[in-house]
């Protein structure tokens, strides 16, 4: 039941996250989508995916550790992990190839705010200008409404 109800929580505050990347008012919601895969597709190609592992160590700094009857000693400082990760290295220049694509296609830079409040939103078949617009995340894709 706990899990339920924060599975809840967490797809309603998803929900009401910004979007933020490439948008291009007056375009056809389709060929945005179009242009948007094909993009990424691009990027991957390109640049694909160059996982890493690294360790994250973190130092402790020395400190005195003292026992209840007033014995203390001093502990040496020292680094310690703190785990170890993956990550992509190619994720940045990755994402630069995907906004050269967009932007040779006409798309810029943008955030547009979550869509607010309650009811039905009108998702038009044309992305309406900017200012205009909220996002509304919709398992995993984001489509835009009139505020």
């Amino acid at each position: 039941m706990r899990f339920s109800l924060t599975l809840a929580a967490v797809a309603a505050l998803s929900a009401c996250v910004p979007y933020t990347g490439y948008y291009r008012a007056g375009v056809p919601v389709a060929q945005f989508e179009t242009d948007r895969l094909e993009c990424e597709v691009l990027g991957a190609q390109r640049v694909p995916p160059n996982t890493q592992v690294r360790s994250r160590d973190v130092y402790v700094p020395p400190r005195q550790v003292c026992t209840p009857k007033g014995k203390c000693r001093l502990i040496d400082g020292d680094f310690v992990s703190a785990g170890i990760e993956s990550y992509d290295a190619n994720a940045d220049l990755r994402a630069r190839v995907v906004g050269q694509c967009m932007a040779s296609r006409g798309y810029g830079p943008v955030r547009i705010d979550a869509c607010t409040g309650e009811g039905p939103r009108r998702v038009p078949s044309v992305l309406p200008p900017a200012g205009s617009a909220c996002a509304l995340s919709r398992g995993g894709r984001t489509d835009f409404a009139l505020r």
